[in-house]
Parts: structure tokens; sequence; C-alpha cells
């Protein structure tokens, strides 16, 4: 049980936006995310139609296009919010809620648009949220839904996550900072102790899920390994499996998904050996093609480690 501390406290505080990490590392991941998008279309676009030499020239766009929406998305920041956004916090037993007042958010809502590039949720700053999220001038987050937190004395700052994200972003006075920690990390005290213990959540696995039929999809067309059909099959469904059932399935499959791409990868070679290989472009293939395969043998690794430790937690509980 969280201690019980008698408070309630609101206040307002301007968010900063130029020295805000956050922020920039959320501008990184928006844009990083959408030129993902056009890169994996390309790159796909290379495989299937063996234009294997073409695979550096879509790197090249996607690096091209990453530069471009950072550069374009840091300067309509720095254009509206550059002062900065001016918010409220309150916060009481039950959870917080932060208001944002920026006179520009109604203005400007159609930049809540370019969030669609992002796989981010609520996790933004209140600045951030003015920026990525300019229809949602209140957000809210109950302590039950905090996992645990992570603090800066020097930006009197406090993060909210989830376990695998930011939730919000606090800014308080220096004045006010530690005993706002303090109540803080009271109600989350328990949450701490259980993030461990929770599995991924469901916006995590569906990106993974995401991600795992996309690749599953590159690995059809022939490349230079020859990971042939019936293999790239069974990957793909151990792979939805592993990150949709429960123990102790997800254990078998998450094995099953480590052994399949080493099996069928070794069969492909003792069949063909490399194929293709003075093919223009085949060893750009060959580096995608491991890649690829490895993202699935990784997938199931870390299933596995997890389920292990959920395993045992609930071995020490009994």
């Amino acid at each position: 049980m969280s201690k019980k501390i008698d408070f309630y406290k609101e206040w307002e505080i301007n968010i900063p936006t130029i020295n805000n990490p956050l922020l920039w590392y959320q501008l990184v991941v928006m844009a990083g995310v959408g030129a993902s998008y056009v890169f994996f279309l390309l790159l796909g676009l290379n495989i299937y139609e063996r234009q294997w030499h073409d695979i550096p020239d879509s790197f090249v766009v996607g690096l091209t296009l990453f530069a471009g929406m950072f550069i374009a998305f840091s300067l309509i920041m720095l254009i509206f919010f550059g002062r900065g956004s001016q918010t409220k916090y309150i916060v009481n037993d039950e959870g917080i809620v932060q208001q944002t007042f920026s006179g520009k958010i109604k203005k400007f809502r159609w930049l809540g648009l370019l969030s669609i590039f992002s796989n981010t949720g609520a996790g933004y700053t209140a600045a951030g949220a003015s920026l990525l999220s300019g229809s949602r001038d209140i957000i809210s987050a109950e302590w039950k839904d905090i996992s645990r937190i992570e603090i800066s004395s020097i930006r009197n700052e406090i993060e909210l996550k989830d376990g695998w994200h930011t939730v919000m972003q606090v800014f308080t006075s220096p004045e006010e900072y530690d005993r706002v920690v303090e109540f803080v990390r009271s109600k989350v005290e328990v949450s701490e102790e259980e993030s461990e213990k929770k599995s991924r959540t469901f916006a995590n696995r569906i990106f993974l899920t995401l991600f795992a039929l996309l690749f599953g999809f590159m690995l059809f067309p022939r490349l230079p390994i020859h990971y042939i059909a019936p293999f790239v099959l069974l990957t793909v469904v151990f792979a939805l499996f592993t990150l949709w059932s429960d123990d102790p399935k997800k254990r078998i499959f998450s094995l099953l998904l480590m052994a399949v791409p080493v099996i069928g990868s070794g069969l492909g070679l003792y069949m063909d050996g490399l194929s293709d290989m003075d093919k223009s472009g085949a060893i750009y293939a060959i580096c995608i093609e491991i890649f690829l395969l490895g993202y699935f043998v990784w997938l199931g690794w870390s299933e596995f480690m997890q389920s292990s430790i959920l395993s045992k937690n609930k071995e020490l509980e009994i």
C-alpha cells in the first residue's frame, strides 16, 4: 500500500522549450518514424524487384527525409513555442492533471496532425503537447497507471512513466520541488515494485507485431541466403504467437522463434549456398537479410527472458 499523504496542490509554470531534452528526443522520434515509413517502403520495393544496388539510395532518401522533417518540426516549435508554454498542474491523492494555456494551440490545432508520423502516445511534455497534440489542452494521469519516475533536480523536473514511455513531464518551482517529488514517490512506490512484473504494454506489442509482419513480408522475395517461404510463414506465425500468448505457451513459441531462423537460414545455405552474390548490390541484400532474421531471433530471446522473469516473480509470491 502507498503511504497516505494529505496533499493537494496546484501551480502554474512556464515549460521550457529549447533546454527540454525530452521534447527534442520526441521530435527525433517523430521525424525518425515518419522517415522510416518511406525508407521501408522503398527498401521493400528494392527487394521485391531485386534492385539491390538501389538499397543505398533508399537509405539516403530516408536519411534526407529524416533530416528535413526534424529541421521543419524544430523550426515550427521554435517559431510558435520558442518562449515555452504556460502550464497549470493539479496534484492530489488520485492523480495529476496538466493544462496548457497557450493561445497558439487553438490557432494552430492543425499541428496536431503531425503526430500521425509518431508511434508515441500520451507521453508528450506540456510544450510537446502544445506542438504535437494541439487538440488536447488538458491531459491527466492516475497514480495507478504510473510505474516509475525519473527526476532532474537541475531542471526541477519529474518524468512520470508507464514502463516504456513518458506519460507526463512535470515541472515545479525550485521551492516546491522537493515536496512534490516526495509526494509523487510515495504514490508510485507500489507501482515501482510491480513494474518489473508487468509484461509488454498493448501498444508495445502492436508496434512489435507490425514490424514482424513487415519484416516477414520482406523475407519472401529471394535473397542471397534464400530463406525459403515455408520458414518465412513459420517465423511470422511463431512471432505472433510469441507476442500474444501467455505462459507457458509464450516460452515455447519464443524458443521456436529463436530456432526457426537459424534452422531455415542454415538449410538455405546448405541447399543453395549464397546465391546471386555476383549480382550488383548483393552485399547490401545479405546485410538486410541478416538484419531481418536477427530481429526475429532477438524478439524470441527478449520474450523468453521476460517470460522467465515473470514466472520467477510469481513463484516468489507463492
